[in-house]
């Protein structure tokens, strides 16, 4: 295999006995060919028995096309094999049969999916972490249920989630090691990418697995997961060998140019972003990427108006699935949706308690704050009523103009690891960039500069970053507010637009 210079100063020193029981941390830029690298590892070590996973079940797939010579498996196929339940389903409200309002069954139910994404090996320790870190209350109801359910989960009475079957896996290495039992997990390479945004248990269980060479992959600037209880596994780390991949394949210098002038002025002062020179400079596709499913689907409708065909990153029932819900409660209807239809209970009560002149959109907003995510999933209910338009005539028209492979709707959570020749910056992208600067120097105004930003800032910054890098030829913006763009021209014909916000951002 052809590869870099980078690439071959991480195969030589994973060959050397430095590396051995340690872990060799590359840190790779967007588009620098992190599977390739992988594959190459591989093939240069030769391992008899490998291991290659992440926590994301579509980077292994893409990744079985490419790596050959060792397991290609997620880390739940793997920990299935040892659970003692095999009745796999989501864990919702409709789960706890105790008579308890919306906020107690959630309280239950984010209880236990922490822990079951946590490093910790039992309930009440992680429960006092919480606690403290978060300067909560916990009930002692909540608690009781919690280990309840988790108990009926280990003896297979009731289905459990995937998430617990890393979480029993773990306990099961953890106890196995500690005292000295016979089980373990043992290979001779175990390679975890996309470890910036893997979970902590994933790393724990990737931590305990019985291996001589180890490698971790991601890109430290891509962690933009962890409301969903991800961590960096790069921050994590002691005894590692740290690594680096500087070079995008996927885009022009021009583009690079820009992503690495981002990068050092918002992320870190090194950083290090260098594109290609031999890339096709026709532009055949191109994507249009928001911050929200609720600002994609207003890119949808957008694009119905003018009658414009569209490829989408998700299933159109995912990416409609609140608001259809909020749609089917307020209407009365059955809600269709596990994970939403606590909101027919929700309309119940509202229908018990509501006063003279009070919507069911004004109950909710009222119970869970003007600025959850279902509330703005009622502000784009409200958008399309003006039109005198409803939500499943949305839906409808999407599932006849999503033919179109060369144009792309996403937003940036669900693109990232895809490339389009063109990338066009949603406002609500724009709008989350300018906030989040903001909010960075508010934080090292009161405190210093080596401090760490809390995680909704960076996941923000880093947001950013992975969509401007998503691009191979231009960066545009959708916003009505082109006018106000000015191009950067640093070859003719080429030119990167970028929101003039943004300009003065990184020109500061």
């Amino acid at each position: 295999m052809l590869l870099t210079k980078e690439q071959q100063a991480i195969i030589d020193i994973l060959k050397s006995p430095e590396s051995n029981n340690r872990i060799v941390a590359v840190n790779s830029v967007a588009g620098a060919g992190k599977t390739y690298t992988a594959k190459a590892i591989a093939e240069a070590l030769k391992p008899a028995k490998g291991l290659y996973t992440a926590y994301n079940k579509a980077i292994v797939e893409d990744s079985k096309k490419k790596i050959k010579n060792i397991d290609v498996r997620t880390l739940h196929s793997l920990a299935l094999r040892y659970s003692p339940n095999k009745k796999l389903e989501n864990f919702t409200y409709r789960s706890i049969k105790e008579n308890l309002d919306y906020k107690g069954k959630r309280s239950i139910m984010e209880l236990l999916e922490g822990f079951f994404l946590s490093s910790f090996l039992n309930l009440d320790d992680y429960v006092n972490h919480k606690i403290i870190q978060e300067n909560i209350v916990i009930e002692d109801q909540t608690i009781a249920l919690a280990k309840s359910y988790f108990n009926q989960m280990v003896e297979g009475s009731i289905a459990a989630p995937f998430n617990f079957l890393l979480k029993f896996l773990h306990i099961k290495l953890h106890t196995a090691k500690k005292l000295n039992l016979a089980f373990q997990l043992k290979y001779d390479l175990v390679i975890l990418d996309e470890c910036q945004d893997t979970t902590a248990v994933s790393f724990e269980i990737f931590k305990l697995i019985d291996a001589e060479k180890k490698v971790i992959l991601g890109d430290t600037y891509q962690n933009i997961y962890s409301f969903m209880n991800t961590v960096n596994a790069f921050e994590l780390l002691d005894n590692n060998i740290l690594m680096h991949l500087t070079q995008s394949f996927r885009c022009r210098p021009e583009v690079a140019a820009i992503v690495e002038k981002y990068g050092r002025k918002l992320l870190n002062k090194d950083f290090k972003f260098t594109g290609t020179e031999n890339i096709n400079t026709e532009i055949k596709t191109e994507a249009h990427l928001t911050r929200s499913n609720i600002s994609l689907i207003e890119t949808m409708h957008s694009f119905h108006k003018q009658n414009r065909h569209y490829s989408l990153t998700r299933k159109i029932d995912d990416i409609f699935e609140m608001a259809v819900s909020i749609h089917e409660a307020n209407k009365g209807m059955n809600v269709t949706s596990k994970n939403y239809n606590f909101l027919e209970l929700e309309y119940g009560k509202f229908l018990f308690r509501a006063k003279n002149n009070t919507t069911f959109f004004d109950y909710l907003e009222n119970i869970l704050g003007t600025d959850s995510d279902i509330a703005k999933g009622i502000q784009l209910l409200r958008k399309l009523a003006v039109d005198n338009i409803d939500i499943i005539q949305v839906k409808k028209q999407a599932e006849i103009m999503n033919d179109n492979p060369d144009v792309v709707l996403a937003t940036a959570h669900t693109f990232k690891g895809l490339e389009a020749d063109i990338v066009y910056i949603n406002d609500d992208l724009n709008d989350s960039l300018f906030t989040a600067e903001r909010k960075k120097r508010d934080f090292y105004n009161k405190n210093k500069q080596e401090e760490k930003l809390p995680l909704e800032i960076s996941n923000e910054l880093n947001l950013y970053y992975v969509a401007l890098s998503r691009a191979r030829i231009k960066i545009e913006n959708i916003s009505p507010l082109l006018d106000s763009e000015i191009s950067i021209d640093s070859n003719a014909n080429k030119g990167i637009k970028i929101n003039k916000h943004l300009k003065g951002i990184l020109d500061a």
